[in-house]
């Protein structure tokens, strides 16, 4: 949500430093400022993995922790790679199925 409204919001100021800049205010370094902070708030997410269904194979090995992931409310299992710190997250199955 407060993603979404910063969205929202850098666009507005964005589009209004563009008007500005074009009409002969001379001001580009504010559009170009908050061109970039749109980039980064558009493209953030996509560093994220997705929940695998199955365990990672290869040296990675359960740590013991698990959670529930809020957005999905699945029950999630984490794993580890002891030689480089990597982690997956696998899903395990539905929060409800937990005690």
């Amino acid at each position: 949500m407060l993603r979404k409204v910063l969205i929202a919001v850098v666009s507005v100021l964005l589009a209004g430093s563009l008007v500005a800049a074009v009409r002969g205010a001379g001001f580009w370094a504010p559009a170009v400022f908050l061109g970039l902070i749109l980039i980064a708030l558009l493209f953030e997410n996509a560093r994220y993995r997705r929940l695998g269904d199955r365990a990672p194979g290869g040296a990675f090995k359960p740590t013991g922790e698990r959670f529930i992931d809020p957005p999905s409310g699945k029950l999630i299992e984490v794993h580890s790679d002891p030689a480089n710190g990597a982690r997956r997250y696998v899903v395990v199955g539905d929060a409800k199925d937990t005690p």
